[in-house]
């Protein structure tokens, strides 16, 4: 069964809880869309990796999934987040991130599964939301984030 997450736990609380409540929410409903999933991220929950904060830095940026509907053939590489507290660190690296993971064809899109709902947004979208936002806050590992006005 599935429990809620809570956005104001550190990042060992949320990550020793045994679902991901944003991916999960996401998965069902790209089911229900007809949506295809492909996993390209880690998996935090099923398959820690030790020593994760030791590889390079594309490599543990890794977006979640790549995304394809079948029906018109549209394709995306998509990070899920489970809490609309967006981190400073994320909103700083939004340029270099589309440089890396996104194309013409199969661009970078952030999905927030939140709140029972599911939220798809571009970088640029998501880099305006946290410029207007002034919710500013900090987790117990000291990551600065913002939260954003999702919807």
């Amino acid at each position: 069964m599935l429990t809620n997450g809570n956005g104001d736990q550190s990042y060992e609380e949320r990550n020793n809880r045994p679902d991901n409540y944003g991916e999960q929410l996401f998965m069902d409903y790209c089911r229900l869309e007809g949506y295809k999933l492909h996993r390209i991220g880690f998996d935090e929950k099923q398959d820690k990796v030790q020593g994760f904060y030791n590889l390079n830095k594309i490599i543990r940026q890794l977006p979640d999934y790549v995304c394809l509907s079948p029906a018109s053939g549209r394709m995306a590489v998509v990070s899920v987040k489970g809490t609309n507290k967006f981190k400073e660190e994320d909103y700083n690296n939004l340029n270099w991130l589309e440089s890396v993971y996104a194309s013409p064809k199969a661009p970078l899109r952030f999905v927030f599964a939140i709140r029972g709902q599911v939220y798809w947004k571009t970088s640029a979208e998501v880099a305006e939301l946290y410029r207007k936002s002034v919710d500013d806050g900090q987790w117990p590992d000291g990551k600065k984030y913002r939260v954003l006005e999702i919807a």
